[in-house]
């Protein structure tokens, strides 16, 4: 639709609204780096390779996600570029500021997020409206894919399982509008984003049952789809070998219980097959009912679109199957919760190749659907008991005579150069070294120690020990930052499940964190 067109309907109200949402808690958690974990990767290893000269990554610095890794070093290079005349075209300036302040710079991956996100509402918009002349259906199934808590958490907070996402998707789209004109761009397309959402992320092998339906609707045009079979694997060769090592190191990871890295056996307590079905199936009934009841409500309708129905329903098939024979460490239904995530895309879909009668009791379920939604974003932005402890011990605890015992995984308190020089030397990097070199935040007075602290540390006499732990300990509690629930909701752990209806008691993402003095 051209701008000088666009009307503010209903439906394009909702769209505009989606699209913004996707930007509501870009700030999550920040500064603590270590509490989305996929993100490192994308900001710490293009640094480093922009440091090192190069645009590759160095060995093992990205395991997974190398198209996210390259779109990332684009947009951050372009991001550098825009600051330095900030920072005087002081290089040195430059580097020690980002060293000091790096979730700056993480906010860049988690823009592209939301702009891949935006590109996933688009493709969705676009057979929506192909496939219903009524708005209220477009709409109705627009709300329940992009609220759905999953979809939520994902879009707004994840990076290669997002790009994969998408790339699988455009890869589905193509293979759609193949159908209705088998044009040769279209068949590529296909091909072509199914191998890139392969590259980006080898779990996403799922994605090639599109050349066998290909093979089945175009039978006239076979040799063509070998030609751009080989055109694609050619390309995903030499995207593959960008960063062959790390992704090796990953399909060993996925497929065997052999860890490369540590050149042993891992012994874990993974799911037999069976079982492992039984858990996704579980997973499904709780992080999609809205979907499923909506699938049930319209069963009993005729199927509009036979094509839509069946590649749908294999990309869903080929997704639960090889997640349930691969994903046996998922073990219990809060583990691993992203790797449900694309199921809610290849469930819409299925649900659009029915004929599709709008009803009253879709108002309903789609009102179900914005009240878990709401919390979710608000949760998204809302400080996290990271946050807070944080911010109450910079503001209550900033004294020479304290010693701080932080036994919370990652939560990250600044550093003074004493704290910092506690550090094994593996753990003492840029920021570290910084601080250390040049004296840096000495407006921070106590003494910070972690679990990376040297062994031979010993701590200075006549100094008040404070202790930040999961529990409470013997000693005087000074603060808590705790739920009313018995364990804590978080990005990818306790969460997205429509019958666990503690969610609407908790205030903030994190676990309870207790602060005592000894």
């Amino acid at each position: 639709m051209q701008i000088k067109n666009f009307k503010f309907t209903p439906e394009n109200i909702i769209y505009i609204l989606l699209a913004v949402s996707f930007f509501i808690g870009l700030r999550h958690a920040l500064p603590m780096l270590t509490v989305v974990g996929d993100e490192m990767y994308f900001v710490g290893g293009v640094l480093r390779a922009m440091e090192n000269h190069t645009i590759l990554p160095a060995m093992g610095d990205v395991p997974y996600g190398i198209l996210t890794y390259f779109a990332n070093y684009f947009l951050i290079g372009i991001f550098l570029i825009i600051l330095c005349p900030v920072y005087g075209f002081s290089l040195a300036s430059l580097k020690l500021s980002l060293a000091m302040q790096p979730e700056i710079v993480y906010l860049i991956p988690r823009i592209l997020s939301a702009f891949v996100s935006i590109g996933l509402l688009f493709i969705f918009n676009k057979i929506l409206k192909k496939e219903f002349p009524d708005s209220r259906i477009r709409i109705f199934l627009l709300l329940l894919l992009f609220t759905n808590m999953l979809t939520t958490l994902i879009l707004h907070t994840g990076k290669v399982w997002v790009a994969s996402v998408f790339l699988a998707l455009l890869s589905f789209y193509y293979l759609y509008r193949s159908l209705d004109a088998p044009k040769n761009k279209y068949i590529f397309l296909s091909i072509f984003f199914a191998f890139l959402a392969v590259a980006n992320l080898p779990f996403f092998g799922f994605a090639f049952i599109n050349l066998p339906i290909l093979f089945f609707y175009h039978k006239k045009l076979r040799k063509r789809i070998i030609y751009y079979t080989f055109i694609s694997l050619v390309i995903f060769t030499i995207i593959l070998a960008l960063n062959f090592s790390s992704t090796k190191t990953l399909i060993i990871n996925q497929l065997t219980n052999y860890n490369p890295i540590l050149g042993e056996t891992i012994i874990s307590d993974n799911l037999s097959v069976p079982a492992s079905f039984w858990l996704n199936f579980k997973k499904i009934l709780a992080f999609f009912p809205l979907l499923l009841i909506t699938l049930l409500i319209i069963i009993k309708n005729k199927i509009k679109n036979k094509p839509l129905f069946i590649m749908a329903g294999l990309y869903f098939l080929a997704y639960y199957i090889s997640l349930s024979i691969l994903g046996t460490w998922s073990t219990s239904l809060d583990s691993y919760i992203r790797y449900s995530f694309p199921l809610a895309f290849f469930l819409i879909l299925i649900i659009s190749s029915f004929n599709i009668k709008f009803k009253k009791i879709f108002y309903f379920i789609a009102l179900i659907s914005l009240i878990y939604f709401i919390p979710t974003l608000y949760f998204l932005s809302a400080p996290t008991t990271f946050n807070q402890a944080r911010n109450w011990i910079i503001k209550n605890l900033n004294q020479e005579n304290i010693i701080i015992v932080n036994n919370i995984n990652h939560l990250e308190l600044p550093k003074n150069k004493a704290s910092y020089e506690l550090l094994t030397d593996y753990y003492c990097a840029s920021k570290c070294q910084n601080v250390i070199e040049h004296d840096l935040n000495q407006e921070y007075k106590y003494i910070a120690t972690d679990k990376y602290v040297r062994d031979d540390i010993k701590m200075p006499a006549g100094k008040e020990i404070y202790y930040l732990d999961y529990q409470t300990g013997d000693g005087q509690l000074m603060s808590s930052f705790t739920n009313p629930t018995e364990s804590s909701f978080n990005l990818d752990g306790r969460m997205a499940n429509y019958f666990d209806f503690a969610f609407f008691r908790i205030k903030n993402f994190g676990p309870d964190i207790y602060i005592y003095k000894k």
